[in-house]
């Protein structure tokens, strides 16, 4: 994206074009350090040493680095030498979440089968978004012997993302749970592999005031982009005080309105906020409040129905 805004003209590709003049300068002095950390002549670590804003300008766009860059970063993954720290490791998996160097792939491996508990997760997430053919048999054989449900789920997730949908039913078994520590976990899981079949069940978590489940139940419903959330989504962004959840709603509504228009299913979507509206649903809020004020609503819903069929 960097790239194609930088070769674009105006005050974005300006800025874009800039950045990557910071990142291509902060590259080869990471480089230089590189070289002269081998040699002995640089005594501290030299991606260790960068502030978390230039570890963030930089590690996620690892495919732009040097291969001398790269072997250093793998021998760290792979901390042959035990130069850095487990949190440190951390960090730098952390930024390398979206990286997606195949050249990076050994050593992920490496350190994902070594299933060392503080960087799995991350591991995981890096080994994930990279391409390769391989990444998808060795993300299974962690599945298959990974016992802990966190880790199960990010799996699964990852899984998803090539298209194995193995962990789908174990996905389905903890978000019917609803063990308030594994929802996001479940949540990232279904965003990935969940589908039309899902969105009910998620539904029913927007009226969690966990705000990381809030906001895995709207990218869920966003990515699935079942009509049927659009109604409970409008809801939850008129109730939720301006924050970045309010944006990723109105980012799920935008996606649900474009798989809408291109499926054809444009001049339905409002009727399905009318009458697609889940009567467990209806049922449950019918238990708390007024009866009185559902009476009026339903008739509300009724006549926007109406109108729905009348005008079109």
């Amino acid at each position: 994206t960097g790239r194609v805004l930088s070769s674009l003209p105006g005050g974005e590709s300006r800025a874009a074009r800039a950045e990557q003049r910071l990142r291509q300068e902060l590259a080869a002095r990471v480089q230089v350090h590189v070289l002269a950390f081998w040699e002995g002549q640089h005594h501290r670590e030299p991606l260790c040493e960068l502030s978390a804003e230039e570890r963030a300008m930089l590690l996620p766009h690892a495919r732009e680095l040097s291969d001398v860059t790269i072997r250093h970063l793998s021998a760290l993954l792979e901390d042959t030498a035990g130069q850095v720290s487990e949190a440190e490791l951390r960090v730098i998996l952390t930024s390398l979440e979206h990286a997606g160097d195949p050249r990076l792939l050994p050593a992920l491996r490496s350190l994902f089968l070594a299933q060392a508990s503080g960087v799995y997760e991350p591991c995981i997430r890096a080994l994930a978004s990279i391409e390769d053919p391989r990444v998808p048999g060795v993300l299974a054989e962690g599945y298959e012997r990974t016992a802990r449900t966190s880790e199960r789920l990010l799996l699964s997730a990852a899984l998803g993302r090539f298209g194995d949908m193995r962990g789908l039913s174990y996905a389905r078994s903890v978000l019917l749970d609803r063990d308030p520590m594994h929802l996001p976990a479940a949540l990232e899981a279904l965003t990935e592999i969940g589908g039309t079949d899902d969105v009910q069940g998620i539904l029913d978590l927007l009226d969690q005031q966990s705000v990381s489940v809030l906001r895995g139940a709207v990218i869920a419903l966003g990515r699935i982009g079942d009509a049927r959330a659009l109604l409970p989504l409008a809801e939850l962004r008129a109730r939720v005080q301006p924050s970045a959840l309010r944006a990723d709603i109105e980012d799920a509504e935008s996606a649900i309105a474009a798989r809408a228009e291109l499926l054809g299913e444009a001049t339905t979507s409002s009727e399905s906020l009318a009458l697609r509206w889940d009567t467990r649903r209806m049922v449950a809020i019918a238990r708390t409040r007024d009866p009185a004020l559902l009476r009026l609503r339903a008739r509300l819903y009724h006549g926007v129905a109406m109108s729905c069929m009348v005008f079109g």
